[in-house]
């Protein structure tokens, strides 16, 4: 009974995450956005009339200052953060059906599914460090145009896109990890 707990309230925890900061958003021409979960699920309507800013309206601001469209064809880097909207609901997912699973005493789909989510959690930090990096190449090529040389060493030097993981994504991904560890504990004795 003991590991029951400890699992449910470990994948409780990290479900809890859900409305932690997950990645971290920020451009000095038009401010700093944390999103969670919760931030991800809202309507855009409700997500607009934020004070944050998104990484497009960051390269809007860029596009409208240089004069110059930065988005010609986004890097690899970009094009695969596109895998976040698969792997961060399947973390999310895992640590439900965990705490299902757990309740069953089901043990061997308990370890095969947290482990799936674990490898979803850590994907989606390294695809976060793969999305800043392809935002700094975009930011790169926008600002190295030749019909704006100056402009484009300020740019170069000065404007600073970042992207990065937040608190809350490797709280999940931890979380993952005790779950798992959570399933190789020994089960209570039964009466």
């Amino acid at each position: 009974m003991p590991k029951k707990i400890i699992v449910a309230a470990l994948a409780l925890f990290g479900l809890a995450t859900f409305f932690l900061p997950l990645v971290l958003i920020r451009a000095p021409l038009v401010g700093t956005q944390r999103i969670s979960g919760w931030d991800a699920v809202r309507s855009a309507s409700d997500k607009k009339s934020r004070d944050d800013a998104s990484l497009d309206d960051a390269l809007q601001a860029l596009e409208q200052i240089t004069g110059r469209r930065v988005r010609q064809e986004p890097p690899l880097g970009v094009k695969q953060a596109d895998s976040l909207k698969v792997t961060l609901p399947l973390a999310y997912l895992s640590l439900l059906l965990a705490g299902v699973l757990a309740a069953w005493g089901k043990r061997l789909p308990l370890r095969i599914t947290v482990a799936v989510g674990l490898l979803a959690g850590a994907w989606s930090i390294v695809s976060v460090f793969w999305l800043s990096r392809g935002v700094e190449e975009m930011v790169a090529a926008g600002a190295g145009r030749p019909g704006i040389p100056l402009v484009g060493r300020i740019f170069k030097s000065e404007l600073k896109l970042e992207v990065a993981p937040e608190y809350g994504l490797y709280l999940l991904v931890g979380a993952l990890a005790a779950v798992l560890a959570a399933s190789f504990l020994p089960a209570g004795k039964r009466s």
